[in-house]
């Protein structure tokens, strides 16, 4: 199976990659309460950044 180009250089899979790694990296990246919020909101369609900081009460970084 061919890795779309929107996902090279976000995933490094090897054949000894598991789900498990998969896995572990995305629990380290949702690791934050705000980024599942973040993510959640997105769920309801496209977003500003400003408009996702303002009504989760938080500032950009």
């Amino acid at each position: 199976m061919k890795t779309p180009a929107h996902w090279r250089g976000y995933l490094t899979m090897s054949p000894q990659t598991t789900i498990f790694d998969l896995q572990a990296e995305l629990c380290l990246a949702m690791g934050h309460s705000v980024r599942q919020q973040i993510v959640h909101l997105l769920h309801e369609g496209p977003k500003r950044v400003n408009a996702i900081a303002e009504e989760l009460d938080i500032r950009q970084a």
